[in-house]
């Protein structure tokens, strides 16, 4: 046993029959650290419109299981149809979110959206009251209306 030292942070890991330091008893203060510091979610496709007010969103979990995660914020805004480069990415504010529950659901469906309207959408995971790292950032424009 070495000696401990009040200025540091210590992990005390217990056996959670996984074999690894991904059991079921992980500390949930490390599990937030990485949720915090690591992109974990991935939008593995282009959402699909489902109709002029509807799209379709899939996303796959990267390097930690889905135990792990409580669910997801699905987060997405209006874009014009120029481009918005120069805009601040981080402005929370123009985001709409809708929240997913359950860390091994991987799709969504974003309703009551605009007709032919570009938008903006990412995912993040979060577990307790830990928001992890957003995913990629796509667009999709919802369809025309069909009649």
């Amino acid at each position: 046993m070495h000696p401990l030292f009040p200025v540091c942070k210590y992990v005390c890991e217990s056996g959670g029959g996984g074999g690894g330091k991904w059991g079921r008893r992980a500390d949930p203060m490390f599990v937030g650290d990485r949720l915090r510091t690591t992109q974990l979610v991935r939008v593995i496709t282009e959402p699909q419109p489902i109709n002029s007010t509807a799209v379709l969103v899939t996303w796959q979990l990267r390097r930690i299981p889905a135990h792990y995660v409580d669910g997801y914020r699905v987060r997405y805004r209006v874009l014009p149809d120029y481009d918005q480069s120069f805009r601040d990415l981080d402005d929370d504010a123009s985001f709409l979110e809708d929240t997913v529950l359950g860390g091994s659901v991987m799709s969504h469906i974003i309703t009551s959206l605009e007709k032919y309207t570009l938008y903006e959408i990412f995912v993040q995971p979060f577990f307790r009251n830990v928001v992890g790292q957003q995913s990629n950032v796509v667009r999709v424009r919802t369809a025309e209306d069909g009649d």
